[in-house]
């Protein structure tokens, strides 16, 4: 096994039998979240992901109410995301709008958590837990391409491992790093 496996199933075994349900269910709720927001679950699954980066989950649906509250984009923050959200309220296909790996697959685990095969987002908490340590801001580098894949890969082998989708094993682990380093974003 890679050290990033190792660090990945380090996190996983350590989660508690709370933390285990709730990741279980994340992406179910984050499904029921979006389809609330909108009968038009794709648009709303894409304007949460791309609200997204750098956000934690309680800002990320706090931004997303307040985007249907205005059908705008306006107070999401950087400029981006501002011209994603309009983008999408002005009709553009989610699918266009929606870019960048780790904003598609959080974008198609919304969409779709009951579908085991969706690509697993790797946000900054999955690089840390992969990486087996808490990266700042200046040690961090946002994986892309083959270092995304290499991430990836190891969520999907842990899944195999302990016999849950890769969503549900990154959601745990997120669950349980964040539990036990007292991160709130």
């Amino acid at each position: 096994m890679t050290d990033l496996v190792n660090n990945i199933l380090a996190v996983y075994n350590g989660a508690s039998a709370d933390v285990m349900r709730s990741g279980i269910r994340w992406y179910a709720d984050a499904h029921a979240f979006a389809a609330s927001l909108d009968t038009d679950v794709r648009r709303a699954a894409a304007v949460v992901a791309v609200i997204s980066p750098n956000t934690s989950w309680s800002a990320n649906k706090t931004l997303a109410l307040k985007a249907y509250a205005t059908m705008s984009g306006e107070g999401m923050g950087f400029p981006d995301k501002v011209s994603k959200v309009t983008r999408l309220f002005a009709g553009e296909d989610p699918d266009a709008v929606v870019k960048g790996p780790k904003v598609t697959a959080f974008y198609q685990t919304i969409l779709d958590p009951f579908h085991a095969d969706v690509r697993p987002v790797i946000d900054r908490h999955a690089q840390d837990i992969a990486d087996g340590i808490r990266n700042t801001e200046k040690t961090r580098k946002p994986p892309t391409g083959k270092r995304y894949d290499a991430y990836a890969d190891a969520y999907r082998e842990v899944a195999r491992i302990v016999g849950l989708p890769a969503h549900m094993v990154q959601a745990i682990t997120w669950e349980s790093w964040r539990e036990a380093h007292g991160i709130t974003v």
